[in-house]
């Protein structure tokens, strides 16, 4: 289906269309700037992201700012990527002396203010970066790593997905399992807020309904797409690992 459609099947839901009948180009438009508007809004959320991508990205002799690395990622930057919203985890990727069986070896992820308590900046290079400080820049993010790093290896992130909104009436749209009936419910729910705007006619006998049918729709697929979280015990299996308990909560584990 189009992007059009499911405008059409928004406004059907609120009443304002009659079978067989096409909403003027000027009320398409406006409802997709709302689609788009809505899509943007919800890729703040992690809960709406029904993937989050694992990449792989190449060090190089890039990026170096005369004390320690940046790289940029987002379109055309150093990592040519979508800006990432957030980065859950980072892993050194050690490929130099074991291309065919990279080692990870974790990467501590610390924000500005851990950043800004590191003593010495500018060291010499170094094979292996332990912290990365995402400064999440617009429209390009930077990654700030140290110690500084030698080109070679590679560094996997662990991002955050982004929904893609349409760019037009004509683009084509399918959706994963539950994301149909959220978007043209919550799409439906926002063109009632600007019905003052196009003089709509009477809405659907239904339509206090929909902001509830909306936010359920919604809650479904955040439920889904929710990371379990996992208790952890200081007690000791009979191997010397650690216990793990996966619960059943629906609280968000960051």
């Amino acid at each position: 289906m189009t992007a059009a459609d499911v405008i059409y099947q928004a406004l059907r839901r609120i009443g304002q269309l009659r079978p067989g009948y096409s909403p003027s180009p000027e009320l398409l438009s406006d409802c997709l700037s709302e689609w788009q508007a809505m899509y943007d809004s919800w890729n703040t959320d992690q809960t709406f992201q029904f993937t989050n991508p694992d990449k792989y990205f190449s060090i190089t002799n890039g990026g170096f700012n005369g004390n320690y690395y940046q790289y940029s990622i987002g379109p055309g930057g150093d990592f040519d990527y979508n800006r990432p919203v957030s980065i859950r985890r980072a892993n050194w990727v050690w490929t130099i002396n074991t291309p065919n069986q990279p080692q990870r070896l974790p990467i501590r992820l610390i924000d500005e203010s851990e950043w800004m308590r590191i003593i010495q900046l500018p060291i010499p290079g170094a094979l292996l970066a332990i912290y990365l400080w995402y400064d999440p820049q617009y429209p390009k993010g930077v990654l700030n790593l140290w110690p500084p790093v030698q080109p070679g290896n590679q560094i996997e992130l662990y991002m955050w997905g982004q929904l893609t909104y349409p760019a037009s009436l004509s683009t084509q749209f399918s959706f994963p399992p539950g994301y149909w009936q959220a978007t043209k419910l919550s799409l439906a729910e926002m063109l009632i807020g600007i019905a003052p705007r196009f003089e709509f006619a009477k809405m659907a006998p239904d339509i206090a309904r929909i902001p509830a049918l909306a936010l359920e729709a919604r809650n479904a697929i955040k439920n889904v797409n929710r990371v379990t979280p996992r208790l952890v015990s200081d007690m000791k299996n009979r191997d010397g690992g650690d216990y793990f308990f996966m619960t059943g909560a629906t609280t968000d584990y960051q």
